[in-house]
């Protein structure tokens, strides 16, 4: 395995968990796209809602108006025929947010009841004999309970009731909680009020009822007030309270005036001279401003939640993009700093290489401060010992090979030598068997001037002077003989003469 895929396989094993920090980055940041999504969608389904909760209390005050045979049965028909055709078109218009979300939120069971519950309403309500007023209210009570029922399922599917950010969780709190219960108070309120006009006394349950009701409906008013102080207070975008400061000033202060007409009027007063009218009007001008208050709520948490999303989204693509930079820079510099290894690491076996080849005449280029940088003066400075050890080697073997040289040479001479002697004593033996035999004319020449020239030398003259001896004894021999034989004549003669005389 090359140096090259290792690097590669460290380097990946480093952004293993870099690309896991990034999913983890990128699924939570979806995560919460996906919880305010959700919200939205559910906001979404409860627009249509809050227009029902606003029909259907109606369209009970006005069924009940219908139920009292009152003068005003003929213009509650109408009205009530009216209420009840945008009851149906409303209902259309949850069905379809029920086909679009009711999956995610399962609440198909819940719309199907209600509007089976609204389907009982009509039967019963819109009858050529209408129902009584306490089956109409039974009727309505729990069509509404299922309105709400229904309001509430889809808060709690759609993450809305546990929304993370306080601006748009008490936004949302007043939406789907304070303003239906705040208009069904108001119509409470106002159904008990008519009531109580219609006849011209009061009994002392109505009162209690009714101070009940307002006491609820004061307090629903001071809890409203407070959702809107505290998501004012943690609005980071700061662009709640423009948008509704003055809006929800004006329409608490009417609601507030309407609890404290019907008090004075209908509770602090020992007769009711008030006129059905007056409070009708009164009545619905609380419920108006109870309408734009969730109206614009709707909006505005329509508002946050688009924001969140495109904050979440775009801080999402920030991060993201920071990261890829960062990730970009960091696999640029890495391959850098790669390549800077691998390219000293090969630069170094390719020498490594040479020199095992034996080739000295290297030098590795030093570009780094770093360890590999310090490997690459070590091999240097090798290198060079290596060359300086080598040359001391090859001086060394240099004078060996001369000494062997020498020594081969001088063998070689005493070779030549043992043989010039052995030729030469051979030669000489030779010459003094010769001369042994008698042979003195025997004479040695030196083939070269030495030591065995100068035996030579002595060799033939002792030879010569042997020779000289045994010539000069010849010669005396000769002479002796001659006079011996000149005695041995004289002494015939001198015998000869003897015997003669």
């Amino acid at each position: 395995m090359s140096i090259r895929t290792k690097l590669a396989i460290v380097s990946v094993g480093f952004l293993i968990p870099i690309g896991l920090l990034l999913y983890f980055f990128i699924t939570t940041r979806s995560e919460k796209i996906d919880f305010a999504q959700k919200e939205l969608e559910g906001d979404l389904y409860l627009q249509p809602m809050r227009r029902l909760m606003q029909h259907v209390p109606n369209h009970k005050l006005l069924a009940n108006r219908v139920a009292s045979s009152t003068t005003a049965m003929v213009s509650a028909k109408a009205e009530l025929k009216a209420v009840r055709d945008s009851i149906d078109s409303i209902l259309e218009l949850v069905g379809k947010a029920d086909e679009q979300f009711g999956a995610g939120f399962t609440s198909t069971e819940k719309y199907t009841n209600l509007a089976a519950s609204w389907a009982a309403v009509k039967k019963k309500v819109h009858a050529f004999i209408p129902v009584s007023a306490a089956e109409s209210n039974d009727l309505h009570t729990k069509f509404i309970a299922d309105v709400r029922g229904l309001i509430s399922l889809v808060g709690d599917k759609s993450n809305l009731i546990l929304d993370p950010d306080l601006d748009s969780y008490y936004m949302m709190d007043l939406t789907l909680l304070k303003m239906p219960e705040q208009e069904d108070l108001i119509y409470q309120v106002t159904g008990l009020g008519e009531r109580i006009i219609t006849s011209g006394k009061r009994s002392d349950d109505e009162k209690i009822q009714m101070i009940v009701l307002l006491g609820l409906l004061n307090s629903n008013i001071d809890n409203a007030a407070n959702d809107y102080t505290v998501a004012f207070a943690n609005n980071p975008t700061a662009n709640l309270k423009p948008a509704l400061e003055d809006l929800s000033r004006e329409k608490l202060g009417i609601l507030k005036e309407f609890v404290k007409f019907t008090e004075t009027t209908l509770i602090k007063s020992d007769s009711v001279t008030l006129a059905a009218s007056q409070f009708l009007t009164a009545s619905s001008k609380a419920l108006q401003a109870s309408y734009d208050m969730w109206e614009t709520g709707l909006t505005s948490l329509d508002i946050l939640l688009a924001e969140r999303i495109k904050a979440t989204k775009k801080d999402q693509y920030t991060n993201l993009g920071v990261v890829a930079i960062v990730l970009l820079l960091t696999v640029v510099f890495g391959m850098l700093i790669l390549w800077a290894i691998v390219r000293s690491i090969s630069d170094l076996s390719l020498a490594a290489k040479k020199v095992s080849n034996g080739d000295l005449n290297v030098h590795v280029q030093v570009r780094n401060s770093d360890e590999l940088g310090s490997l690459g003066m070590s091999f240097n400075a090798m290198v060079e010992s290596l060359q300086t050890y080598f040359v001391e080697v090859q001086q060394e073997q240099q004078e060996s090979f001369r000494l062997a040289k020498q020594a081969e040479d001088a063998a070689a001479e005493v070779v030549e030598e043992q043989k010039y002697l052995e030729r030469n004593i051979e030669r000489m033996l030779v010459e003094m068997r010769k001369f042994a035999q008698g042979d003195l004319t025997v004479h040695l020449m030196p083939e070269r001037e030495d030591a065995m020239a100068t035996l030579f030398e002595h060799f033939n003259q002792a030879t010569n002077a042997i020779g000289q001896i045994i010539t000069q004894v010849q010669e005396s021999t000769i002479s002796t003989a001659r006079a011996l034989a000149e005695v041995e004549d004289i002494s015939i003669v001198l015998a000869t003469a003897t015997r003669d005389r």
